[in-house]
């Protein structure tokens, strides 16, 4: 990748391995299912590259007052990686500091020193409507509901490669609840709480941000979930399976990138 190579090459000659900063925000912090297992991966990731892994996490749990300029200034590491918060003012980092090297994620514009990390879900989205498929066939009485926040491009493009999937292994159709505006709180949880309610349901959640509302009205019902993009709950048995970014994977792809950008497979988790 640009830069690393010659990074790598002086580590080797100093016998000590140059420093690779990852710079957290707290939704990220608060979405992780287990935040050690997490700075684990990307310390192997780091460590395979040749760099030791630092990790900053803001100490508040808010968004105004991260201060990732502050983070990288007290730390001399020759790469940063941005979490995807933080990656949409990457242009702000990249500037700033113009001798670093940054990973950033989803990004759009082409920058120097920034390297981006991309993710394509469709593959990952159409096994997981297979599966729920073989889920629903493999028991008399099951359904599966979906619920899509359809005044978001973005779900609405996701929900259909999982809805072809679906399709493509079972002979009847997936119901769907779909919201042509963004969703409130109240009309989520209602509607999740009377599909919860019945028996053999899987609910897949594809909502964006509201997708933490339906989550706490499905917390204590006997019902399964399909996730993405979402915090897992408080009782991870409920989920059958998750389509995640997984961004120790693509930090991994990128260091192994040649150009400006990677496109990463997003990841089947099964709980």
């Amino acid at each position: 990748m640009r830069g690393f190579a010659l990074l790598l090459a002086a580590a080797l000659l100093t016998g000590c391995g140059p420093t690779l900063l990852f710079v957290g925000d707290p939704v990220l912090a608060a979405s992780l299912f287990d935040l050690d297992a997490f700075e684990r991966s990307v310390d192997r990731v780091a460590e395979r590259a040749g760099y030791r892994a630092r990790f900053f996490w803001p100490p508040q749990p808010s968004l105004e007052t991260i201060d990732a300029i502050g983070a990288i200034e007290q730390h001399d590491a020759q790469v940063i990686v941005l979490s995807p918060y933080l990656s949409l003012t990457a242009h702000e980092f990249s500037s700033r500091f113009p001798g670093r090297s940054f990973f950033g994620y989803y990004g759009a514009a082409e920058l120097p020193n920034v390297t981006w990390i991309d993710f394509d879900p469709d593959p990952a989205l159409r096994e997981v409507g297979r599966l729920l498929a073989e889920w629903v066939f493999a028991r008399p009485g099951r359904r599966v509901v979906a619920f899509v926040d359809e005044s978001s491009p973005t779900a609405k493009e996701e929900a259909a490669s999982l809805i072809a999937g679906y399709e493509s292994g079972a002979e009847v159709g997936l119901e769907r609840v779909a919201f042509s505006a963004a969703p409130t709180r109240e009309d989520v949880r209602g509607r999740v709480r009377a599909a919860a309610a019945e028996n053999d349901r899987a609910l897949v959640l594809m909502l964006g941000s509201a997708t933490g509302w339906a989550l706490e009205a499905a917390r204590d019902e006997d019902v399964k979930l399909v996730l993405r993009h979402a915090t897992i709950p408080a009782h991870p048995g409920q989920v059958l399976y998750s389509v995640q970014d997984d961004l120790a994977v693509g930090l991994s792809a990128a260091f192994r990138a040649d150009g400006p950008r990677v496109l990463v497979p997003s990841v089947v988790r099964r709980r």
